[in-house]
C-alpha cells in the first residue's frame, strides 16, 4: 500500500482561490463603474465642446453670448441643429444650458445614484468642469474633472 497525497484539492486550497477571487473582483467592479461613468460624460463633454464653438461663433457675430439664466440651446439661436427630440442620443445628461457669462454651455447628469448629481460645464476658454451635488461629493474627482 502506497502512502501519498490523494488527488483532488482540499478545502484550504479552494478557500484561498476563493478569497483571491474576492479581492480581484473587489478591485474590479469599481474600477469598471468609474469606466463606465466617464464614458456616458464623453457624450455630455464632446456636446460642450460643440456647443462652445457655437457659443464662439456667436458672439463673434453679435456681440454677446446667447442664451439666459437656464436657457436650453436649441432655443437661443446658435448655429446647431440640436435638441433632445431631434438627437436622441444624449440620454444620460438634461438638455444643455447655454448662458451668456461663463460658463457659456453647462449640461446636468439627469439620476445617478452611484455618483449622485453632477453638473459639466464649459467656460468659453474650453475649460471643463464639474459641479457635484453635496451627497456624493467625490463623484467630479471620480470622473477625473
Amino acid at each position: 500500500m502506497k502512502l501519498g497525497r490523494k488527488k483532488g484539492i482540499n478545502l484550504l486550497e479552494l478557500m484561498i482561490v476563493v478569497v483571491i477571487i474576492g479581492v480581484l473582483v473587489g478591485i474590479a467592479i469599481p474600477q469598471y463603474l468609474n469606466v463606465v461613468e466617464r464614458q456616458k460624460a464623453s457624450e455630455a463633454v464632446q456636446l460642450l465642446g460643440v456647443l462652445r464653438q457655437a457659443q464662439i461663433r456667436y458672439y463673434a457675430a453679435n456681440g454677446a453670448f446667447a442664451g439666459g439664466a437656464s436657457s436650453p440651446c436649441d432655443t437661443v439661436g446658435l448655429d446647431v441643429d440640436w435638441s433632445r427630440s431631434t438627437d436622441p442620443t444624449l440620454a444620460y445628461f438634461n438638455q444643455p444650458q447655454c448662458a451668456v457669462v461663463n460658463p457659456i454651455v453647462k449640461m446636468e447628469r439627469i439620476d445617478n445614484a452611484a455618483y449622485g448629481k453632477y453638473t459639466l460645464q464649459i467656460d468659453e476658454d474650453g475649460a471643463i468642469s464639474c459641479v457635484f451635488d453635496v451627497a456624493v461629493p467625490n463623484g467630479c474627482t471620480r470622473l477625473g474633472y
